[in-house]
């Protein structure tokens, strides 16, 4: 292939060359009636005006090996016009068929060997639609692909622009550092002749015109025709995937693996037995490092980030004598070895394997170090959590999204969530034929996975059939847990009619049977140790009674507003009455006058942070919806996670502060007002909503004020280290250190800008003249490692602070200077870097050495004071709470009687484009921030 001066050559990434051996192909299944021609057209606009990079063909520059994508001025001229898109109107296919056969008729037809990508959109006899879709893998991973998909998605149904997703095509962000690589790396394989060239024979392996990945084997034998395959899809449902992992678990003494790592152990042995080859097994597993990067990479970059862990196994660990199962001791051992793996990729680790990459003198030489079609080895993917079911064409989402029934393809499994919106994940496996019937049976006699689970654990009591205890019994919460115990969580769902009438009766029952299925700890009432501070939920005999028919629940079957009035008065009288103390929860259900309802929840801190009342929620509307369940989610109540290790802490926490200047009390009402008010000052709320547009306005304010310059961040973490080693040797008390300023952060966040600029005008309006410190809350449920396991269920959100001087926010003049706001973002995300694992684990200790936690207060004095606390709720599920199929028009905070000093960041009502932020004020200073921003083009 060669170029001309004329044409243009956009260069990919290494990790996109290192998968120039592979395709990438999907299909998608919806089952609503569409039109192939506002398809076509739409994945037209999609291409040219969000993926350019897809117009021309795939060149690979024969000195380096790096791949491009070369636009000639005709395929310029062209567009997308110029990729090819077929269409089959009629097909005789129902949608449920489709979905059944996954037929490769349904994909388009073979893609040429230099040929970017290319789609086919069929209708189904009954309506449905199915689109096929078959690109080079350097293009896509399996997250950009999605992402594609999604956006295809909002062109098909004329989103705006502004409110389409913004896509990252900045592919030089993984080039290298530049330095040589300084580690092992056996994930890949350097394939070279006897004179050090690649050899084409080998690294040509693009044979096969249906593979998932057009990838041909290195057979073993000579034989020309390979064996017959077949793609098999075993389903866990959370019962399921919550025991793989609880006997996973059983032999490793507390050491932690994931449901993915236990499930990665199970089909390794099985799949290796199943062979019968009696060979060392080496297998990969992909890892997204999107967010393992330091920094991150931007939201929705379409290129490749998945690397591979690599481990290795011998023939006697993966077959150990005597043992017919898969035996929880195999499953442990291996399911560790995979998690070793795994946390190996840190960010040293796939930085270096990118210098690994780009020191090769031809990166196409470069190859996966394994050998799974045909051969020993395995390859695990894993499509989970990467919103393979966002794509929505005319608001109506795939039933399937997954790869096509392939004719050749072996030793590969993947991981996805399952089809048609059902709960649990779904194991793809393609084996040879006669080793997939071995693989299935096998699964069927793993008994622990097929056993009907418990609900409850060693930890809990069984409400539903109390056990024979007579004393009171005390359910211990862990030190994150503790340290809230002077905040409360209150939420306020709001659902508009529904044409099956809600009930109250019913909306009760569920909630009992929500509690004493799977929230037995909200049975009972709050302890605190007087000596040592610990809390506790205590559960009395009668309480063990009683259970979820103990816990206050409030009806109101005719409340006069409507569901548009319960929006706009967010009024407490939609809430229960305030708690009393000791009391853990209470609730209270209101049919509102045009058929809406209304959900008031006020729950202690202690048991619930934001994400995990959200979960809650869902939960609560499962049981209310008649889920069964093998299908609901599944709830975790693990508190000693959280309890710290018995080490003493090492670290300064300037978060905290054991003697509160102004302690904040519990007033009648149920709000909190600092001690030393009688009658606190008339407090405010009010939410400014921010459109993808504004947000991507004020990200693009804010990044280009150049406030911190790269070439001096090295020097300054340098001077910031020895200056910290310098306070700590000069301090009488270690434990006592001035915290330092952190080092500026090169990246700043979406959510960095907005809390920059509240804090600079919430500063502003309240005029004080002060020093102002600002406290993020920082979700520590996947930055912990191990992270900690899904639905969680108690506190987990740690305190990022960071301190600014007034004249660094109310400059003169009333004008928003982009430096300001620049400043200020750098700082907020420098502090939320410093909330690494080590952090949040010498906190924990620093919480778990103090002798009462329950003394322990927020460093902020953001009460009537000059400090501000952040919180963001964005991302956490807050509309996904169904009950009968209806999810929330409103779901925040209500109408607090008094608070001050507080931001919540959400997603807009009913799920709408964008976020709203939720400004808790004295009611004089919010007439002033309303005022200033008036003026701030973001917030218009």
């Amino acid at each position: 292939m060669t170029t001309t001066s004329d044409d243009i050559l956009l260069p990919l990434s290494p990790m996109d060359a290192v998968m120039h051996s592979f395709g990438f192909v999907i299909l998608y299944i919806f089952p609503s009636p569409y039109d192939l021609d506002k398809l076509q057209s739409s994945f037209i606009s999609t291409v040219n005006e969000d993926y350019p990079i897809l117009i021309g063909e795939l060149y690979v520059d024969p000195a380096t090996g790096i791949d491009n994508v070369k636009q000639t001025p005709e395929a310029r001229t062209q567009g997308a016009t110029g990729i090819r898109f077929e269409k089959n109107p009629e097909n005789a296919m129902t949608t449920e068929k489709a979905m059944k056969e996954r037929s490769w008729d349904l994909m388009p037809t073979t893609r040429g060997k230099t040929e970017l990508i290319c789609a086919k959109g069929t209708s189904l006899t009954d309506g449905g639609l199915a689109i096929g879709v078959d690109a080079t893998h350097t293009l896509f991973d399996g997250e950009g692909m999605f992402t594609f998909m999604t956006v295809w998605g909002q062109h098909y149904s004329e989103v705006k622009k502004e409110d389409r997703l913004v896509v990252n095509h900045d592919r030089h962000l993984l080039t290298g550092t530049g330095g040589p690589s300084t580690m092992q790396h056996p994930e890949f394989r350097v394939v070279q002749d006897d004179f050090g060239t690649v050899s084409e024979a080998e690294t040509s392996t693009q044979t096969s015109d249906q593979d998932l990945f057009h990838f041909s084997a290195e057979a073993e034998t000579p034989a020309q025709t390979p064996p017959p395959t077949a793609h098999e899809l075993f389903h866990f449902t959370p019962q399921m995937l919550k025991k793989i992992k609880e006997v996973a678990a059983e032999s490793l003494e507390g050491e932690y693996v994931s449901t993915t790592d236990a499930i990665t152990a199970l089909f390794t042995v099985m799949i290796s037995r199943a062979r019968g080859h009696g060979k060392k097994v080496r297998i990969t597993t992909g890892v997204n490092a999107r967010r393992r990067l330091e920094p991150p990479l931007p939201e929705n970059y379409v290129g490749n980030v998945i690397f591979n862990a690599f481990s290795s196994y011998t023939a006697s660990e993966l077959q150990p004598e005597e043992e017919a199962v898969v035996s929880p001791s195999t499953l442990g051992k291996l399911a560790k070895r995979v998690r070793e793996s795994i946390l190996q990729r840190d960010n040293t680790y796939l930085r270096d394997a990118i210098d690994f990459l780009m020191e090769q003198k031809n990166i196409s030489a470069v190859q996966v170090g394994t050998d799974f079609v045909f051969g020993p080895d395995l390859m695990f993917t894993s499509w989970v959590h990467m919103g393979m079911y966002n794509a929505a064409f005319d608001g109506t989402h795939p039933w399937y999204a997954c790869v096509p029934k392939l004719p050749c393809f072996d030793g590969f499994i993947m991981i996805t969530e399952a089809q048609k919106g059902e709960v649990g994940v779904d194991v793809g496996v393609f084996l040879e034929c006669s080793a997939m019937e071995k693989v299935k049976k096998m699964f069927a006699d793993v008994k622990y996975l097929h056993t009907r689970l418990s609900l409850t654990s060693e930890a809990m009591v069984n409400v539903i059939s109390p056990v024979a205890i007579e004393d009171d019994v005390f359910i211990p919460l862990s030190a994150m847990d503790a340290v809230m115990s002077t905040y409360r969580v209150v939420i306020l769902y709001i659902y508009p009619p529904s044409s099956t009438a809600y009930s109250l009766t019913k909306l009760q029952r569920s909630f009992i049977n929500l509690v004493d299925e799977d929230y037995p700890i909200l049975v009972g009432e709050l302890h605190v140790e007087q000596k040592t501070g610990a809390v506790s939920v205590k559960q009395s005999p009668l309480a063990r009674q009683q259970g979820g028919a103990g816990v206050r629940f409030e009806m109101n079957s005719s409340n006069s507003q409507s569901t548009k009035d319960a929006m706009e008065s967010r009024s407490w009288d939609l809430m229960p009455k305030p708690r009393s103390h000791g009391e853990i929860i209470a609730v209270k259900g209101s049919i509102l006058s045009d058929g809406g309802m209304a959900i008031g929840v006020d729950c202690s801190h202690v048991l619930f942070d934001g994400e995990a009342t959200l979960t809650f929620m869902r939960a609560w509307g499962q049981h209310y919806s008649g889920v069964l369940n093998e299908d609901r989610l599944v709830i975790n109540h693990e508190r000693y996670l959280l309890n710290g290790s018995g080490k003493a802490a090492k670290l300064p926490h300037p978060e905290f502060q054991l003697v509160p200047a102004e302690p904040l009390i519990r007033r009648e009402d149920g709000s909190l007002a600092p001690k030393a008010v009688v009658t606190p000052p008339k407090t405010f709320e009010h939410v400014f909503h921010l459109s993808s547009l504004n947000m991507a306005k004020l990200k693009k304010f804010v990044e280009n004020e150049p406030a911190i310059k790269k070439s001096r961040l090295p020097m300054r973490k340098r001077e910031r280290f020895v200056a910290k080693l310098v306070s700590l040797f000069k301090s009488k008390d270690k434990k006592v250190v001035q915290a330092l300023t952190a080092p500026k952060a090169p990246y700043i966040s979406t959510l960095d800008a907005i809390t920059a600029l509240f804090t600079v005008l919430i500063s502003r309006a309240r005029g004080h003249g002060q020093q102002v410190r600002v406290s993020t809350a920082v979700n520590g449920r996947t930055r912990l490692e191990p992270p900690l396991p899904a639905n969680y269920s108690g506190n987990a959100v740690f305190h990022a602070i960071s301190t600014y001087q007034n004249e660094e926010l109310d400059v003169k003049g009333r004008k928003l200077l982009p430096l300001t706001v620049s400043k200020v973002a750098h700082d907020v995300r420098a502090s939320i870097l410093e909330r690494d694992n080590e952090f949040m684990r010498d906190t924990i200790a620093f919480l778990s050495e103090q002798k009462d936690p329950t003394a322990i207060n927020d460093n902020v004095n953001f009460f009537f004071g000059p400090d501000v606390a952040f919180t963001c709720w964005a991302k956490m599920g807050l509309y996904e709470a169904e009950f009968d199929g209806q999810k929330p028009t409103f779901a925040k905070i209500p109408r607090v009687q008094c608070m001050d000093g507080f931001v919540l960041i959400t997603e807009a009502l009913g799920g709408s484009d964008g976020l709203d932020v939720l400004v808790c004020l004295e009611a004089n200073t919010m007439e002033k921030l309303k005022e200033i921003t008036s003026e701030v083009e973001f917030l218009c």
